[in-house]
């Protein structure tokens, strides 16, 4: 067994194989929103309830170091790139203008303590878009291959006016490359029921499914054990852990949902 093998292991419930991953790296991302004006108050509640990693970003992981201290501590995944536009396209992101790069290597991140490193794919934007992504992506698993660290990639639909069927086929394709330029892991949005079922029975490294708007508690469960129900591997849930009346209670019961004791 490798090391990125034993990393990416960290990151897994050791009897099922499955992850309960929280993000929080949204303000980075797209700037200051609930549950991050004191991002280390809230992850102290999160880590209570037992996640198997939680996503950040450079500076946050640095700061927030010692959450990630001590046996039973999670995984700590740091995003290693960044795009000029939010996550959502809207007529306030004009297409033209977003960009992306890396801004942190994988010889940063390994130092700051990461079990994996973490990046966007954008499918189906620009040819020149996507040949971008494709060689920062290469050159980050090159640099990770010498690390043993675990690259995952977070593919995003590139044009959000495609109907379903195209989505999803568009999001297959990708995946099937990323698997093949040899990333440890997917954090996918969820397009529909058949898409994702499409896609756990094809791709073989572990696939979660990303938890997008903050939604109802129950209906977050929900969406959780249907993942699973779908092929999942595990879930990365931001919003709807970060902002939830206590983190902490709704961390311990996704980690319930995801590890079989709910």
């Amino acid at each position: 067994m490798t090391g990125k093998d034993l990393r990416l292991k960290r990151m897994m419930g050791p009897a099922d194989g499955r992850s309960f991953i929280v993000a929080a790296d949204h303000p980075y991302m797209t700037g200051p929103a609930e549950g991050t004006y004191d991002l280390g108050e809230t992850l102290t509640k999160v880590v209570t309830g037992g996640p198997d990693g939680i996503l950040l970003s450079y500076g946050s992981a640095r700061r927030l170091a010692h959450l990630f201290e001590g046996e039973g501590a999670p995984a700590l995944i740091i995003r290693a790139d960044w795009f000029s536009a939010p996550r959502i396209f809207n007529d306030f992101a004009p297409l033209h203008s977003i960009d992306k790069f890396l801004a942190v290597s994988a010889k940063e991140a390994f130092a700051a303590g990461a079990a994996a490193v973490l990046v966007y794919h954008l499918a189906g934007f620009t040819p020149e878009f996507e040949e971008k992504c494709w060689e920062q992506m290469r050159v980050l698993l090159r640099d990770c291959e010498r690390l043993g660290l675990p690259l995952i990639v977070e593919p995003l639909i590139g044009n959000p006016s495609l109907d379903p069927e195209d989505k999803n086929a568009l999001l297959l394709e990708a995946c099937r490359v990323i698997e093949g330029l040899g990333a440890s892991a997917l954090k996918i949005p969820f397009v529909d029921d058949p898409g994702l079922e499409a896609l756990t029975r094809e791709i073989k490294i572990p696939v979660w499914v990303l938890g997008g708007e903050k939604v109802e508690e129950s209906l977050a469960y929900e969406l959780a054990r249907n993942y699973l129900s779908l092929g999942a591997r595990g879930i990365v849930f931001g919003r709807n852990v970060i902002q939830a009346d206590d983190p902490g209670s709704t961390a311990s019961r996704l980690r319930g949902i995801i590890h079989g004791s709910v």
